[in-house]
């Protein structure tokens, strides 16, 4: 017969039942992780369209906002559409103004605002 194992940790013992949760847990994350094109384009269209200004970091939000319209080429047909979506997820202070300008490239958005 062979000997008992016994453990040195301080931890103590999980039940059955909190091994199982923690599977549970394993595969969420490991479904998350392991997107298909499918799901991380969906994903990405929903950052892109629900991308706003968080307070007054417009930086970081001009920055995530191009590289979501280089990863998502085909979201928008045209620069227009581009630059009216650039122009949503700002605040309505800096939206007036840069509306008002009237820019005529996404570039020339994101220097008025």
């Amino acid at each position: 017969m062979a000997p008992k194992r016994t453990s040195k940790s301080a931890a103590p013992a999980m039940t059955q039942a909190a091994i199982r949760n923690r599977t549970k847990d394993c595969k969420v994350k490991f479904s998350t992780g392991t997107l298909t094109e499918d799901a991380l384009s969906w994903k990405m269209e929903d950052e892109f369209y629900n991308l706003v200004v968080k307070g007054n970091d417009l930086k970081t939000y001009a920055r995530r906002f191009q590289e979501l319209a280089t990863l998502c080429p085909n979201m928008v047909p045209n620069n227009e559409k581009l630059m009216e979506v650039f122009i949503g997820g700002s605040p309505q202070s800096i939206e007036g103004t840069v509306t008002a300008s009237k820019p005529q490239t996404l570039e020339a958005s994101i220097n008025i605002a």
